[in-house]
């Protein structure tokens, strides 16, 4: 889990810290995860079943006083980075 780049806020979602230019993705080396294992199958759950993730996302301008972030996300946490 790649904790240098994004943030874990109190209210449970990941926040990418840095800017990410209009058409671009986020860089290989940079993503959240790359896989996730399961430890502690449930007793019973065929070798069939499959894990289902629901990924949610959201974006907001960056904006050089925080303004249309701290409206967007109110609570979101301090160390992401801001338009220069």
């Amino acid at each position: 889990m790649n904790t240098t780049d994004w943030i874990l806020a109190s209210d449970g979602y990941y926040y990418y810290k840095h800017i990410l230019p209009p058409g671009e993705t986020i860089p290989d080396g940079k993503i959240l995860f790359t896989k996730y294992t399961v430890t502690n199958k449930p007793a019973g759950l065929a070798a069939s079943a499959q894990l289902e993730f629901d990924v949610v996302s959201q974006a907001v301008i960056a904006d050089k006083d925080k303004a249309a972030l701290n409206k967007a996300w109110p609570n979101v946490p301090e160390g992401l980075d801001v338009m220069e």
